[in-house]
């Protein structure tokens, strides 16, 4: 892996911001669709909320 001009924390935030980009985006795409097929909010919580902790752990 090559650093041309940026520091290992720039590197670092820049595939942070990616990553946890991609998967936040996953999961409001998630409760949308939860919302659209008439999935209850308290399901549609803890279905949320398993993915955020599968994103994060």
């Amino acid at each position: 892996m090559v650093m041309a001009d940026t520091g290992y924390f720039d590197s670092v935030s820049a595939n942070l911001k990616t990553g946890v980009g991609a998967q936040v985006k996953g999961i409001s795409e998630g409760v949308k669709a939860n919302s659209d097929a008439g999935v209850s909010p308290s399901v549609n919580a803890l279905d949320t909320g398993v993915k955020a902790a599968a994103a994060i752990g």
